[in-house]
């Protein structure tokens, strides 16, 4: 055995090599950062080399300990060089940016069996820096005189010659000493608020090949007087979404004179007082401020107004008198769905309903916004369009410019906003004053227009005698939807009535005599038809089409349209090459099968399908008096009730998650949706055409249990029963909500419990003191109704700074012996736990899983918290049970009350990823990789993943929220809320890419500087 252990050793001519027989002087040199996708590899070569092996790769460990059969083995030359990233050569397509590259030359003697091992070199791939720009120099005076002032940073000159900038943050000393330098900002632009001062700031941007460059600006702040009042105007959603109230009127009287204003893009507002002596800090002139519901306008006159469904009184909200006393008086803030200052004597309505009035001026405007700005429409038709809110109903009225909004759906809570609400009521008014509806003139009052038949009705749609009712109100809903976009909707396309998100789903076909029944909503066939015109091509549903929104409304807006037979006519004559073409080859053109698709062809034998010489569009014309908003289907209902699995007693349960599943090949009309359930107890539910094959999915949704018998629908069943007459429900269904499996609870004692089973677990302890000696205990049952008992639990421990603790010993107890485990880390314990060989829950017993003797730091709050492991928590026959049903609950304590973040962390519900050490810098999912010999980091692809799934995930009404991504807020690097009230707010956006980038892989010492472990100590 020796003898051929020995042999091998030869064969293999790895044999020991003196210094200057092995492969040196390496280019680029070790650890360089290398500017170009394509590299010349160069080396001296070894005393007695005639050639060299060439090894090259990604990963240190593959290129460390390759051999000839191995991937990143590039071949034998007698060359000193090697040329690769270019074609013909190894990585043709170049070297990847942002990539650290590791390479190795073994040196060949003339016998080709003995061969020296050279070391593992590396490089990193940049590409040319890029250059930044800070912008200018800046002196602003402290006008307020509250020894601050906010000033834009303004980094957008920043360039980079061979790709784009990924990154750029903003550095300052607050006390001038370099050492304290602080991030102050991050972004291209940044407003930031800074005292009385002169200040070196630095910009440091950052490519996407991973090259840096810096600039540096001054800021002064000088100091100055009093003399204007400033703040923002805002409300508040019941979901905590703070809107900023955009271009509001604002008025401040001060001594019976009026200073009036509009707050700009950011709900802010300045109103400049240095013209008047009395207005100085310590003034004792009282003064008011009144923030009126109507807009700035043309800078004239208004373009909305709101009311309180009477002309006479529009609607405003005053603040009680006040006085300048300090320099915080200057600043004025108003939220008007929760200010204490507001005077409610003077309100012209219920203070209770200042949100709801806020809240339908902000949806209002968002649609002037898109009429203005988006549509470039220019507005002067019987102006302002005055909202009634708390009306007899909710329509535009034709005779007056009015929008008025019934009683029922002005509350903030309606179902309806904005989509059917606003937007869809705000729509009419665009057409009324476009030219689609003849320039300034009500679209029944077109030359021409034929009178109404007997019988046609408002949304009456195919029942109708033409189609130029459901012309308008499916523009109505397509432009909703187009604002719905414009604003961040992430699934713009669905269009909500009633509370449920996606009432009607416009990139489906709908066709002109759909019927649900006595109904025939006609008018979603034309909205589906405008937005399949816009939204780019789709095969499966015979769209060959993708107009802009610009060239569509260019074309719409060019003539008087009466009915979709105008929209066609003004389509067919532009004789375009993408509406004339024949995409499928099918002898029908691609605007011609649009229109079929969606049912408008004359159908003259009546069968509802197209036949050979039928005309394409022509449906007829009609007139009407008002226009009001989308009515709901009768019959469109089911009736959930919601049931506790082991109580068997009702739960309250307000939303239900709706999972619709089309079948191939139109599964691109997949959507996730809530429902809110209406007063009644009802959902209001509608499924995809009756040609689609969908099935639709509905989740009762509460915290802390899980849906096990949802209510499975599917579109035969739908389109059957809705032609039922008379119907109150299409079914009725019973949920059960099943409780969590198991529940894991933290017990902190000044001695270990007596027993490893309890019934009942005693009260944790709330305080220790410095260099105490205390216990957590770890207490795991199985609460399912099944009862099968708990087969193993592990999961992480983390201690928070408020209760500094230095981990003595883990004991495991007599339960949970088998594959016991603790690893004591500085932020915690990972994966701590057992397994047992019987069920330890079993009986709903406590089972103890751990005891961790912990010795006290300092004196304060005992605080640690529990948060998920990769062994995670399995039951006897259940196998791994999922994180969703398992509660994690005890003192947790990430942060305490005092803390800067606590607000924030609170906010967010209490994230058990916040407690990592690492997280405020890149470190989503607590956990290193790498290699013990390539380096350990704590920041990389498994983090950049869970940014990428929650990447700009919009918070409601405009998304389904953080809440809904797994671990989606552990990629809140920067702890802050981006977007804004027109587009929406998100947590995970270009701020946390921007630490990510600032940190990806960066290595742990020995091999790198490291990333300090200071989440907690800093928000």
């Amino acid at each position: 055995m020796r003898s051929m252990r020995i042999m091998a050793v030869l064969a293999l001519g790895l044999v020991g090599a003196a210094s200057g027989q092995i492969a040196s002087n390496p280019s680029p040199a070790d650890g360089a950062l290398h500017p170009q996708t394509s590299a010349r590899l160069s080396w001296s070569p070894g005393v007695g080399a005639v050639s060299h092996d060439v090894y090259f790769g990604e990963d240190y460990d593959q290129v460390n300990e390759a051999t000839q059969a191995s991937g990143t083995f590039l071949g034998n030359t007698t060359n000193t060089w090697f040329l690769l990233g270019s074609t013909g050569r190894p990585y043709p397509n170049g070297l990847v940016p942002c990539t650290t590259y590791y390479w190795r030359i073994d040196e060949v003697e003339a016998d080709t069996f003995t061969k020296h091992r050279g070391p593992v070199w590396s490089f990193s791939v940049t590409g040319v820096p890029p250059i930044a720009d800070a912008g200018p120099d800046q002196t602003i005076t402290d006008a307020d005189g509250d020894g601050s002032e906010p000033v834009l940073l303004d980094g957008s000159g920043s360039t980079d010659p061979d790709g784009w900038i990924v990154s750029y943050t903003w550095w300052t000393s607050p006390t001038g000493d370099p050492a304290d330098l602080q991030m102050i900002a991050q972004g291209p632009t940044a407003m930031v608020t800074l005292p009385v001062g002169t200040y070196t700031v630095t910009l440091i941007v950052t490519d996407n090949g991973c090259a840096t460059d810096s600039d540096t600006v001054v800021i002064t702040i000088s100091a100055g007087g009093g003399d204007r009042l400033r703040g923002n105007i805002t409300t508040t959603d019941p979901t905590g979404i703070v809107h900023v109230l955009r271009h509001v009127m604002v008025s401040l009287d001060w001594g019976g004179t009026q200073h009036p204003t509009y707050t700009d893009d950011n709900g802010d507002y300045v109103i400049d007082m240095s013209s008047d002596s009395t207005f100085f800090v310590g003034s004792t002139v009282n003064g008011r401020l009144r923030v009126t519901l109507e807009d700035e306008g043309d800078g004239t006159n208004p373009y909305i107004k709101v009311y309180n469904n009477n002309t006479a009184n529009p609607i405003f909200a005053e603040t009680a008198r006040f006085s300048l006393g300090t320099n915080n008086d200057l600043q004025q803030n108003i939220d008007l769905s929760n200010n204490p200052n507001i005077d409610a004597a003077t309100l012209p309505i219920s203070i209770a309903n200042l949100d709801d009035a806020a809240i339908i001026y902000f949806h209002t405007y968002q649609a002037l916004d898109f009429a203005l700005n988006t549509l470039g429409l220019t507005l002067d038709y019987a102006l302002p369009v005055e909202v009634l809110a708390w009306g007899g109903g909710t329509w535009y009225w034709t005779g007056w410019t009015e929008i008025e909004i019934g009683a029922g759906d002005s509350d903030f809570t309606s179902g309806n906003r904005p989509d059917n609400r606003e937007w869809h009521e705000f729509s009419h008014h665009i057409m009324a004053d476009s030219i689609i509806a003849g320039d300034n003139a009500l679209p029944q009052r077109h030359t021409g227009m034929p009178p109404w038949t007997a019988g046609d009705t408002n949304h009456g749609g195919y029942g109708n005698h033409c189609t130029s009712d459901s012309w308008t109100e499916g523009f109505a809903e397509y432009n909703s939807c187009l604002i719905a976009d414009d604003t961040g909707d992430p699934i713009p396309r669905c269009y909500a009535i009633a509370g449920n998100a996606c009432a009607f789903d416009l990139e489906a076909n709908w066709e002109a005599w759909d019927l649900w029944g006595a109904q025939r909503p006609e008018e979603f066939a034309v909205a589906g038809l405008l937005w399949d015109l816009q939204d780019g091509t789709n095969a499966a549903d015979s769209d060959w089409i993708d107009l802009s929104v610009a060239e569509l409304w260019n074309q719409l807006n060019d003539v008087n349209h009466e009915n979709v037979r105008d929209i066609y006519l003004t389509l067919n004559a532009l004789n375009w090459a993408a509406l004339t073409g024949d995409d499928d080859n099918d002898g029908i053109d691609n605007l011609d099968e649009l229109f079929i698709s969606h049912g408008h062809f004359s159908d003259a034998n009546g069968n509802q399908t197209y036949d050979a010489g039928e005309v394409v569009g022509f449906t007829g014309d009609a007139a009407r008096p008002n226009r009001q908003a989308t009515p709901e289907i009768p019959g469109s209902y089911v009736r959930v009730d919601v049931i506790d699995s082991d109580t068997l007693e009702q739960v309250d349960v307000s939303e239900f998650d709706v999972q619709m599943r089309v079948d191939p090949p139109h599964d691109y009309l997949n959507v996730d949706f809530t429902i809110r359930k209406k007063d009644d107890g009802s959902l209001y539910f509608t499924m995809p055409p009756r040609s689609y094959s969908a099935k639709a999915y509905i989740y009762a949704k509460k915290n802390g249990y899980h849906d096990s018998t949802p209510l499975v629908m599917d579109s035969s069943f739908y389109w059957e029963k809705i032609q039922e007459p008379g119907l109150q429900y299409l079914t009725e269904h019973t949920s059960y909500l099943t409780p969590a499996e198991v529940e894991i609870r933290l017990v902190t004692l000044t001695s270990p419990s007596p027993s490893d089973k309890m019934g009942t677990l005693p009260t944790s302890i709330s305080s220790v003191s410095e260099g105490q000696d205390y216990y957590i205990e770890i207490w795991a049952s199985d609460v399912s109704s099944t009862n099968a008992g708990l087969a193993s639990v592990y999961v992480d421990m983390h201690f928070d700074p408020c209760s500094v603790a230095m981990v003595q010993e883990i004991d495991h107890g007599g339960i949970f012996t088998l594959s016991k485990s603790g690893t004591i880390e500085p932020w915690g314990i990972d994966e701590l736990g057992g397994s047992c060989q019987a069920g330890a829950g079993k009986g709903r017993q406590w089972a103890r899983v751990a005891v961790v003797k912990v010795r006290a730091e300092v004196s304060e709050t005992v605080c640690c918290s529990l948060t998920p492991s990769e062994a995670g928590v399995a039951a006897i026959g259940g196998g791994l049970i999922p994180w969703s049903e398992v509660i994690l609950s005890g003192d947790m304590c990430c942060f305490s009350s005092a803390h800067p973040a606590f607000s924030d962390w609170f906010a967010a519900g209490k994230p058990a990823c916040w407690c990592y050490l690492r997280q405020c810098h890149g470190d989503a999912d607590g956990n290193k990789a790498g290699s013990s010999k390539a380096g350990y980091y704590y920041v990389g692809p498994s983090d950049l993943n869970v940014l990428v799934a929650s990447w700009m995930v919009k918070e409601a009404p405009y998304g389904p929220g953080i809440a809904s991504i797994e671990h989606g807020i552990c990629a809140d690097f920067a702890r802050d809320q981006e977007g804004s009230a027109k587009t929406g707010f998100y947590r995970v956006g270009p701020s946390d890419l921007n630490v990510l980038v600032a940190n990806w892989l960066r290595k742990e010492p020995p091999q790198g500087t490291g990333i300090e472990p200071d989440c907690l100590d800093s928000p």
